[in-house]
């Protein structure tokens, strides 16, 4: 997920992880706009809707224990005890 995706033959700007973010969030855009014709339309008790993506929300890589091979389930439960 962090590696740069290529273009045209070079690495861009972009890795994986923040293209498939941004894709995400662009579907909430639109999910956004359906909310602001409802809004206008007098439907209540509408959802909020997320801000400054790229500020707040940038794709960041998986905890360090992730990567020495624990298994995400058992690292769940452990949690949880």
């Amino acid at each position: 997920m962090q590696q740069p995706v290529i273009i045209h033959g070079q690495p861009s700007a972009f890795s994986f992880g923040s293209l498939l973010l941004r894709m995400i969030y662009h579907y909430w855009y639109h999910t956004g706009e359906s909310l602001a014709i409802r809004q206008m339309l007098g439907h209540a008790d509408l959802p909020e809707f997320v801000g400054d993506i790229d500020g707040e929300a940038p794709y960041r890589p998986e905890p360090v224990e992730a990567e020495k091979g624990t298994d995400c389930a058992e690292s769940l439960l452990h949690d949880r005890r």
